[in-house]
Formats: structure tokens, sequence, C-alpha cells
């Protein structure tokens, strides 16, 4: 009889795990995303805090250089009906598969739902390399070819700046999302853009939200050396390479 007890507390002890297990992989993808939307935001302050968030969604995010894609279907619409938004369901789905076979190369692909008509595409690059730009203006080359076979004329497509560390991914992000918000409104008819810090007023200082808030949690949390490192950038982009007048 105390055997029989016993067996039957770890069955159920089983049991509950098993159940348990199953109910965190349905949780996963709100995880992943969670991440992303984070990680795209500049919302992590040290690569321990980003690594820990990614092994926690059962993600890998390593590589020796990372880009930022932004995938728009359509003309930018601020509401979507029901028609609509199952019709960007099913391209995003499609993009993925049209994308896949790719990943055999020396990059890996994250994809992540940045919207109802957006799609946001994570490269990363694992090996020595030097001509970075060159490899990856041909992988974006390739990656724009394969989606324009199959949708035409009904995206677009740009791409951010490369970096070296997945805590300024944020940073690619966001030139991919001004460069395409710069070619939808100059030049609507130019569907896919590389990254070559669009055209602006050069009397007026460059200090976006996201390098704001980045800058701010950089001091919060007292990390010196990350805090300096984006003032300077700060620096050189609005001293050195603006004609910024003396007031401001």
């Amino acid at each position: 009889d105390s055997f029989a007890s016993i067996e039957n507390v770890l069955n159920e002890i089983f049991d509950q795990n098993h159940d348990l297990q199953v109910k965190l992989e349905q949780h996963l993808p709100l995880l992943e995303s969670a991440f992303f939307d984070q990680l795209i935001s500049g919302g992590f302050s040290s690569l321990e805090e980003l690594n820990i968030r990614s092994e926690h969604c059962g993600l890998h995010l390593e590589g020796d250089g990372f880009l930022c894609c932004l995938i728009q279907f359509g003309e930018y619409r601020q509401n979507l009906d029901k028609e609509d938004l199952e019709l960007m369901d099913k391209r995003k789905v499609l993009l993925r598969e049209i994308l896949n076979p790719l990943q055999e190369m020396p990059w890996q692909f994250y994809f992540h739902d940045d919207g109802g008509d957006k799609t946001v595409i994570l490269f990363s690059y694992y090996g020595e390399w030097r001509e970075k730009t060159n490899l990856f203006s041909t992988m974006a080359e390739t990656v724009w070819q394969s989606i324009n076979n199959v949708f035409g004329n009904t995206f677009y497509c740009a791409f951010g700046q490369i970096c070296d560390s997945p805590l300024e991914i944020y940073k690619s992000y966001s030139d991919a999302v001004r460069t395409m918000e710069y070619n939808m409104a100059v030049s609507p008819s130019k569907r896919f853009s590389f990254y070559n810090e669009p055209p602006t007023d050069q009397a007026t200082f460059f200090y976006p939200l996201e390098m704001e808030a980045h800058l701010s949690m950089f001091v919060k949390s007292g990390k010196k050396a990350e805090a300096e490192k984006l003032l300077m950038e700060i620096y050189q982009i609005n001293i050195n390479q603006r004609s910024l007048s003396r007031r401001m």
C-alpha cells in the first residue's frame, strides 16, 4: 500500500510537470515576441541581461554581425480591416517559406511581427569577415530577389546598418525604419533600399528618441563605458557629419 501510494503521488507529479511543460511551450511565442520588442527598442542595458532573456525564450542570438530588415506589405494604412489582416498573415507565412531555404548560408534569420502590415527580419552572421558591407549587400540583394519573384511590387523592403553587437540591433532597426519612411515619402516607386544615411536637414541635430532612451538607461544602470560610447557616436554625427549653426 505504501508503494502504491508513492507511485500515485509520483504519477501526479509527472502529469503536472508534463502539463506545465506543454503550457510553457505554448507560451514561448509570446515570450519570443516580447523579447524582440525589447531588443529592437534598445531595452537591454547589458549582454548578460540580453543573453539570459534570449535563453529563456529558447533563442540563441549569436553572431559576429547583425542587420535588421523591415518589410512592409502594400501602402501604409493606419487602419486595416479583417480581410486585410488575414491577407497580411498569409503573406507573412509565405515570406518565411520563401526565405527558409536561405538559412543554409552563413547567416541565420529571425522573424518578428512588427504590426499588421510589417515584419522585421533580423540577420546574424557567423565567422570571420572583413568586407561585411559587401557581404551583407549581396545577402540583401539575394533576399530582395527571392521576395520580389513572389510578391512583385506589393511590398517595401529597407535594410538598416550593420552592427557588431546584439545591444546595437536597435540602431539597425531604427535605421531601417527611417530609410523606409524617407523613401516612401520621397521616392515611393523605390521599393528596395539599403541604409546610407538618408539625406537630412543639416541645420537640425540628430538625437532620436530611442537613442535618448538608451543613453538614459545606461546612465541609470551605471554603464559608464556604454554611455561614453553612445555620447561619442552622437558627437560624431552632429559635430563631424553635420553643418550645425553655433546656436544649434
